[in-house]
């Protein structure tokens, strides 16, 4: 009986760690895909900034012309 007891408690204790680990895996993508997600929105961010600055420089230099 103490012996059927003590599997059992190894045996949930080993899924437990198993479905830790997994969920730990899932999160760690998630983090990434955030990362990845926001680095996107930022680069498109610092383009069009770029790209409305060199605009806006070259209109002034036909102006001055």
């Amino acid at each position: 009986m103490v012996v059927a007891f003590i599997l059992m408690v190894g045996l949930v204790t080993v899924a437990s760690a198993i479905a830790i680990a997994h969920n730990i895996r899932i999160y760690r993508r998630c983090l990434r895909s955030i990362r990845e997600r926001r680095a996107k929105v930022y680069e498109s961010a610092v383009l069009k900034r770029l790209e409305r600055s060199l605009t806006t420089s070259s209109s002034q230099q036909r102006f001055e012309r």
